[in-house]
Formats: C-alpha cells, sequence, structure tokens
C-alpha cells in the first residue's frame, strides 16, 4: 500500500512542478516525453526491490525484462521523433503499454524508473538534476543506460541532443 500511495504522491508533485515550470506540451513526442518522465518516476517510488539495481548493476529482473523493453523503447522514441505526421492510429500502436500493462510490457515507465535508481544509488538528492531537467531528462537517461545496439542507435539518431 505504501508503494502505492508514493507513486500516486509523486504524480502529484509532478503535476504541481509541471505548474511551476509553465510546461507546454505543445507535440506528440512531448507528451511521450513527459509520460515517461513522470510514470518513470512513479515507478521508482513504488516498484519492488527485485527491480533495484544490485551492486550498480541492473538486477537479473531488469536485465532480463529489458531484452524486450530496450528495443522497444528506441523503436518508439527514434519513429516519434522522426514522424512529424503520425495518425491517430499510429498514436495509439506507439503509445501501447508505455505506461499501463504489466510491470515487464511498460516500455517507457519501468526503463526509466529503474535508471532513475541507478541514478540515485539509495540518495534521492542525486535525483535533482534530472528532475530540474524534467521530460528533457528522458534523452540523456537513456543515452547514458542503454545497452548493446539499440544504445548506438538511440545515441546515432538522438546525437544533437545534450
Amino acid at each position: 500500500m505504501d508503494r502505492i500511495f508514493a507513486h500516486e504522491y509523486t504524480h502529484l508533485l509532478h503535476k504541481e512542478w509541471a505548474r511551476q515550470n509553465d510546461l507546454k506540451l505543445e507535440t506528440y513526442k512531448d507528451s511521450i516525453l513527459w509520460e515517461c518522465f513522470y510514470e518513470g518516476f512513479g515507478m521508482y517510488r513504488s516498484m519492488s526491490k527485485k527491480w533495484f539495481p544490485v551492486d550498480g548493476s541492473l538486477s537479473k529482473t531488469s536485465e532480463e525484462t529489458f531484452k524486450t523493453l530496450y528495443p522497444i523503447f528506441t523503436d518508439r522514441l527514434i519513429t516519434i521523433d522522426s514522424s512529424s505526421l503520425l495518425s491517430k492510429q499510429d498514436k495509439i500502436k506507439l503509445h501501447k503499454n508505455l505506461s499501463r500493462g504489466s510491470m515487464k510490457k511498460k516500455w517507457g515507465a519501468l526503463p526509466v524508473g529503474v535508471w532513475l535508481a541507478m541514478e540515485a544509488n539509495g540518495n534521492h538528492k542525486n535525483l535533482n538534476k534530472w528532475i530540474e531537467k524534467g521530460p528533457e531528462a528522458i534523452i540523456p537517461l537513456a543515452k547514458k543506460h542503454l545497452t548493446g545496439s539499440e544504445k548506438i542507435r538511440f545515441l546515432e539518431h538522438f546525437k544533437d541532443i545534450e
């Protein structure tokens, strides 16, 4: 129950952050990055210990799950960034399971939550720099934490974003 309340309370804090920072979601990409951001923080605050890093590395559960989620995360963010004319059906398909459904299918929220746990390294204050960036934190977080061919593809596509 505590994890559920922590998750929802985190959403309330992000709504206030968005208001105070006059966040404007002008594009589909903006809304996707925002959802990755606030749902990722919600996941960080509510996920069970099996998802948290062990000695600075991904847990076995995260590592196995990300074999499936990293390609989805990479493909969808590259597609969203590359396409200015997405149909409503395209948007529904791309958004599917970003933050809803079973944990192992949450392609946007779960990786971000785990990456935040890695960044925090046991100290929530380590997340301040990511909080300050808002949804613009997602691209640099992904560049830092994706692995393998997904990291290479992501770095190449988003090379101009710090």
